[in-house]
């Protein structure tokens, strides 16, 4: 399956901002007439430490039956944390076309945090809701 680009854009004290990206080109200058700061972010299954702070912001996520149907997207806890999205109860999702969704970032047990309601929205409005599809 395709993969998708996130960028994760936040200085640690606003709300945190994931947003889907094309090109790295066009999601550059979509990420800085938006914020000025960007950051790559690619979701990943599972959690690969690395000593680069640049490599720590990448992760994939497949999506299985389960997280569609009851409207769960978990996000590893060691991603969320390293990259200071805990700190923060809401995340801005933006697509490629700079069109923006306010959701909930709940925990999700003890080791992981997921996102609320809109993301389901988000990943249909960018065709990106297939089961088993890494995005």
């Amino acid at each position: 399956g395709d993969s998708v680009m996130f960028n994760l854009v936040g200085d640690g004290k606003t709300t945190p901002m994931i947003c889907i990206c094309p090109p790295k080109e066009e999601c550059s200058e979509l990420m800085s007439r938006d914020r000025g700061r960007s950051k790559k972010t690619k979701r990943r299954p599972s959690w690969v430490a690395s000593s680069s702070s640049r490599q720590n912001r990448f992760v994939t996520i497949i999506l299985t039956r389960y997280s569609i149907q009851n409207s769960k997207l978990v996000l590893p806890n060691v991603f969320v944390k390293i990259n200071g999205i805990n700190k923060h109860k809401k995340i801005v999702l933006m697509d490629k076309h700079g069109v923006k969704r306010l959701t909930n970032l709940l925990t999700n047990g003890r080791e992981s945090k997921r996102l609320g309601k809109g993301w389901k929205d988000f990943c249909q409005a960018n065709d990106v809701l297939k089961i088993g599809e890494p995005f």
